[in-house]
């Protein structure tokens, strides 16, 4: 319910959101199992996906149901060690592709693929690393993150 800015740049938690820029990102945020989920794409689109916008994660994290994951994979170095809070995990490591996050476009980031069950979609379809970008602001009034290069 409130407005704040993870600077990165400057190592600092700022109270409001800042203001968008021409440069910026600005994604919707929606709400799901008592969590905001970033929107990606546009709800009738093939490549509608919801990420967990994560200051604590290292790299972006791929959730496949049914063998598939919404973002675009392909092979990478094989498999890899993920350590979360709990317990690490064996997956699958991958190259995203590219990612279209507004007018920003990530392309061929190391991805770390986890399997999950076809109907565990509170989680969405992964986790988005904030602090890939120099700030991230989440402006509940509007319900949307703005993502600055």
């Amino acid at each position: 319910t409130l407005n704040y800015t993870l600077d990165y740049r400057s190592h600092r938690l700022v109270w409001s959101a800042a203001e968008s820029g021409a440069g910026d990102a600005r994604l919707p945020l929606i709400a799901k199992g008592g969590r905001y989920l970033v929107q990606i794409g546009e709800t009738d689109s093939a490549s509608h996906m919801l990420l967990v916008p994560d200051s604590g994660a290292s790299g972006f994290v791929a959730y496949e149901r049914d063998g598939r994951t919404k973002l675009a994979v392909k092979p990478g170095s094989g498999p890899a060690v993920v350590h979360s809070l709990s317990r690490g995990q064996l997956v699958r490591a991958m190259i995203l592709r590219e990612l279209r996050l507004g007018s920003l476009v990530l392309r061929d980031q190391p991805v770390a693929v986890l399997a999950r069950d076809r109907h565990d979609d509170v989680e969405g379809d992964g986790l988005l690393p904030l602090h890939l970008f120099a700030s991230v602001s989440f402006n509940a009034r509007e319900q949307c993150l703005v993502l600055r290069p």
